[in-house]
């Protein structure tokens, strides 16, 4: 199955520096000076607020000299990108991590106390024998973003060493959540519900790069590769749909996200290419009522799952010289 990239506000961002081996000791949310805590409160609040102005001069003032100087030309335009997914200076932070190392240029490893479901483990180069780590969840509309801020401590205070950011989650639901539904999907045969799943989970399934990574991140890739194989194997793109007169031809299925009123989500995306006149509104109508009829029973589960499943029609199957005109559809499962 032909999967598309969803289009997100925000594009997962590195600002990042080496790594070697070594250990530490950590304290976890609760159990970190309360003294400590409010040291890198107001760090956080500025960082937010510089993210989502795109105040690069503000933000570089948070940073360690080294973060600055490594990152060289690119950040400004990475805090630009950051800054985009973010429409406000709200945030939550989800967890926080104090470490004491004995020694600098170490590995430092953050293991959530979260199970396997829904952990996860963050791992970077500590160049202080002090680390501060904040991973805060900001929102701009269905998305949910993961901002990663390390700080490490400096004689004249904490600076900031690593900043990355990266979609989380879709609609309040993280890579694991789509997983767990694409499996209970599959366990039914409802191959493309499954698959259109999985593609959502694949998108929000790194958001913190190389330094964060979900602890069933690996299951997760698997089935998706899975999924993906098996779909392309079942649905042949593109086919014709010879039961139809016309014969319309499937090119494409993806998940699309529908900003309601009445319901916002994501549903089922069928992309084909049309014989008739896409000026004649008439006939196209006829032909993709034919469409639904022959979807509703080749792809199971799909009229039982989606409130809604949208449609496409083209004049030409994609490629460098196909017209762009379309014409759309959506269908409102009864």
């Amino acid at each position: 199955m032909k999967s598309a990239l969803i289009t997100l506000l925000l594009i997962s961002t590195i600002i990042q520096l080496g790594c070697h081996t070594g250990a530490s000791g950590t304290f976890v949310n609760a159990n970190i000076d309360p003294a400590i805590k409010k040291q890198i409160e107001p760090l956080n609040k500025k960082l937010i607020e510089g993210l989502a102005s795109k105040n690069a001069k503000e933000l570089k003032q948070l940073m360690a000299p080294v973060l600055i100087e490594r990152s060289g030309s690119a950040l400004d335009s990475s805090i630009k990108v950051i800054g985009d997914g973010i429409n406000s200076s709200e945030y939550t932070v989800m967890d926080e991590y104090y470490t004491k190392n004995t020694a600098i240029n170490i590995s430092n490893t953050l293991i959530s106390s979260l199970g396997n479901d829904q952990g996860y483990i963050v791992n970077y180069l500590a160049l202080n024998k002090e680390m501060y780590a904040s991973l805060l969840v900001t929102k701009n509309g269905y998305l949910s973003g993961l901002i990663i801020a390390i700080y490490g401590k400096y004689p004249d205070g904490w600076k900031l060493n690593i900043l990355n950011a990266g979609p989380y989650k879709l609609l309040g639901k993280t890579s694991a959540d789509y997983y767990n539904e694409a499996k209970k999907h599959y366990d039914k045969g409802e191959l493309l519900d499954a698959t259109d799943k999985m593609v959502i989970a694949s998108q929000i399934a790194s958001p913190g790069g190389q330094y964060f990574k979900f602890k069933n991140g690996e299951a997760i890739k698997a089935f998706y590769d899975k999924l993906i194989k098996e779909a392309n194997e079942k649905y042949k793109m593109p086919f014709s749909l010879t039961q139809i007169k016309t014969r319309p031809q499937i090119f494409s299925v993806t998940p699309q996200y529908l900003n309601g009123p009445p319901t916002s989500g994501f549903f089922p995306y069928i992309a084909y290419k049309s014989n008739i006149d896409l000026k004649d509104t008439t006939a196209l109508k006829a032909e993709n009522r034919a469409i639904q009829e022959a979807t509703a029973g080749m792809f199971k589960g799909i009229t039982k799952n989606n409130k809604y499943i949208l449609y496409r029609a083209f004049k030409d199957l994609p490629g460098p010289a196909a017209s762009k005109e379309s014409y759309g559809f959506v269908q409102t499962v009864q």
